[in-house]
């Protein structure tokens, strides 16, 4: 993918981000739990629960201090800013106990999570890496509206914490990721 922009070199990058958008999301795992309210709250526990720990490791393969300063920023914002009761996959679960749904605290598999741990094994470049990022996040919105209709669309789940920022955030994320290139 090479992004041309007259104030910005052209970054090639060998990694499409489609791949990850279609392969790797848990959209494909909510299809396979979309009628099963408490194996989706598990397995996005997980996911969000991963999720900072993924971005600040793939912020260590980065050499741009740019990139790695974007990606610690939304990682801390995923944990909460350095306030535990805000961060994400704790955000999460309140949402889900004021549903009556009982998340499992032990973390669930997910093919998806290993593919990204396999990715962090790789050597990457910034584009490769912004790629990934993009490819993440350019999902984001259909990920969070999947996830609040299965597990029950209610107005006090999509008021809770979590998905007013999840409905609030998610395009101003992909509009940094798109600025990143």
């Amino acid at each position: 993918m090479c992004y041309d922009h007259p104030k910005r070199p052209q970054m090639n990058s060998n990694y499409d981000f489609h791949e990850i958008a279609l392969n790797h999301n848990v959209i494909n795992a909510m299809a396979a739990v979309k009628n099963n309210k408490l194996a989706m709250a598990n397995m996005w526990f997980s996911f969000s629960s991963y999720m900072p720990f993924f971005l600040i490791q793939l912020s260590t393969k980065a050499n741009s201090i740019q990139t790695v300063s974007k990606l610690i920023s939304i990682a801390n914002e995923e944990l909460g800013d350095g306030d535990y009761i805000l961060a994400h996959a704790y955000l999460f679960k309140q949402a889900c106990l004021n549903e009556n749904i009982q998340i499992n605290q032990q973390f669930t598999s997910l093919k998806s999570l290993n593919i990204l741990k396999d990715i962090i094994a790789k050597e990457l470049n910034d584009s490769y890496i912004l790629g990934i990022h993009l490819g993440l996040e350019i999902i984001a919105n259909e990920n969070i509206t999947s996830l609040v209709n299965i597990l029950g669309n209610t107005l006090s789940l999509q008021s809770s914490e979590f998905f007013r920022i999840h409905f609030v955030n998610e395009d101003d994320h992909i509009k940094k990721c798109v600025d990143n290139f």
